[in-house]
């Protein structure tokens, strides 16, 4: 038995779970009971195997031993009750490959942010939002179809896409607001893994611009303008120590300062100046002197550096703007960026957990041409998620689906002209037969008539010769 769901379902994608950019996938469905799943769900299994063994888990669960187990669903989850964060939680420990969570009302997808309550790094499977119409749709046909609750079928299967637009030339922006640590904690497992990429951007085919937390214009009760802001108010930012000895100034400086060295000396050496940093330098009011160091050991071409933060002689008390700082706020504009650390890949907004592992499979998966340690680090990574790269997929990916079909009729129609043209070579031979044959036949019988006329006209002169 086989059920036809072709129309797309829009989506979005939550800002936890491990997102398997690059990949198509296809898994039977399930729908949560209970609906919103803000308590452990049933042991989905298949056919009489749900009779026998309908047993309730706990989120502690690894159910994904459970030999008895039909292959790993997709669980259809209702919005509210809980947390966005718990619900997929609660799903990941009954099995599921992904957790679908529908609108319980009707809001633009781009409006709701399926946020990370703090327990976000918990959860191990991708996580995307629907509306209230779709997911109602979806729970109507499967309700239609299941006899049984709490049970999942083969025949109804669902098919998701997390394609990226592949290109030659990759341009991630990393958005941070250091010296807080959880930017480290992105970054270090981001490069940790940097030799997969490290000559691409070599070559000119990775892109990697650090933006930070710098926001144009002195705003009154938030900043203290003197304190917290460079170039008479201009440029600001958070003090992140409170009242203690460093500034938002101290930071804006420093901040300009790593944005050159990263344009001076590369993308490695500036995260070894950050990594010296977040290990070693713990004031903001010093938190330059003290990454010097870093900066003295590795020869850091300090004069170049000075250029380019100040290319006109000018410092931070200068009334007037700074190209840099301008490029900064304007990166922020146009990404839409609200919350540090985030990250952009070729001016996509990365979703899911932002993992420094799981953000560098994002990149290696968006090169057109990527390097073989990407490949081998995109195999070993993506395999838990069932790679499907030729199926057609029923959420996202509308144009594939689209040019299926139309390949589909243009191959029926072309086959029908065929076979029509084959009909009517066939039926012309034969009627050609036909009438060569009653030609023939006719032919032969007048030959025939002939003959035997002449025969008689014969005789008939023979008779008349008698008689004289």
């Amino acid at each position: 038995m086989n059920i036809e769901f072709n129309d797309m379902i829009n989506y979005s994608i939550a800002n936890f779970g491990a997102i398997p950019y690059g990949t198509k996938s296809v898994a039977p469905l399930m729908v949560a009971q209970p609906l919103n799943a803000c308590e452990p769900l049933i042991l989905p299994q298949q056919g009489d195997e749900a009779e026998n063994q309908n047993q309730n888990l706990n989120q502690n669960q690894n159910q994904s031993k459970n030999k008895n187990q039909l292959e790993a669903p997709y669980i259809l989850i209702e919005r509210g009750g809980c947390s966005f964060t718990q619900k997929a939680m609660i799903a990941q420990a009954a099995g599921a490959k992904m957790a679908i969570i529908m609108d319980n009302q009707f809001d633009d997808l781009n409006m709701v942010v399926l946020s990370d309550d703090g327990f976000g790094d918990n959860v191990e499977i991708p996580t995307i939002f629907i509306s209230q119409e779709d997911g109602q749709n979806i729970v109507n046909v499967y309700n239609d179809q299941n006899p049984v609750p709490n049970q999942v079928y083969d025949f109804f299967q669902m098919a998701i896409s997390f394609e990226v637009q592949q290109t030659e030339v990759v341009d991630m922006k990393v958005f941070i607001n250091p010296p807080y640590s959880g930017n480290y904690q992105l970054l270090n497992k981001f490069f940790n893994k940097y030799n997969y990429i490290s000559d691409l951007e070599k070559q000119g085919k990775f892109v990697f611009s650090p933006v930070y937390q710098i926001f144009k214009n002195h705003i009154e009760g938030v900043v203290d303008k003197k304190a917290d802001c460079t170039r008479n108010g201009r440029y600001c930012t958070y003090d992140q120590d409170g009242p203690k000895t460093g500034t938002g100034r101290d930071l804006i400086n420093e901040y300009l300062y790593q944005i050159c060295l990263q344009k001076v000396e590369g993308t490695q050496k500036w995260f070894n100046y950050l990594r010296y940093q977040h290990r070693n330098c713990h004031s903001i009011a010093n938190i330059h002197q003290c990454a010097n160091i870093e900066s003295q050991v590795n020869d850091y071409d300090d004069k170049k550096i000075k250029e380019c933060m100040y290319p006109d002689g000018s410092n931070e008390y200068t009334d007037a703007d700074h190209q840099l700082l301008e490029e900064q706020i304007s990166l922020q504009k146009r990404a839409n960026i609200h919350y540090f650390p985030s990250v952009v890949i070729n001016n996509k907004t990365y979703r899911g957990t932002l993992n420094g592992s799981e953000v560098m499979e994002a990149v290696c998966a968006t090169f057109a041409k990527t390097s073989s340690k990407c490949k081998q680090f995109l195999e070993k990574t993506q395999k838990n998620f069932d790679i499907t790269p030729n199926s057609t997929s029923m959420v996202g990916n509308g144009p594939d689906v689209l040019f299926i079909v139309f390949v589909v009729v243009v191959i029926l129609v072309l086959f029908f002209l065929f076979m029509m043209f084959v009909y009517r070579r066939m039926v012309a031979k034969d009627l050609q037969k036909e009438m060569n044959a009653e030609v023939n036949q006719i032919v032969s019988q007048y030959m025939a008539f002939n003959e035997s006329s002449r025969q008689a006209g014969k005789l008939n002169i023979s008779t008349n010769d008698q008689e004289f």
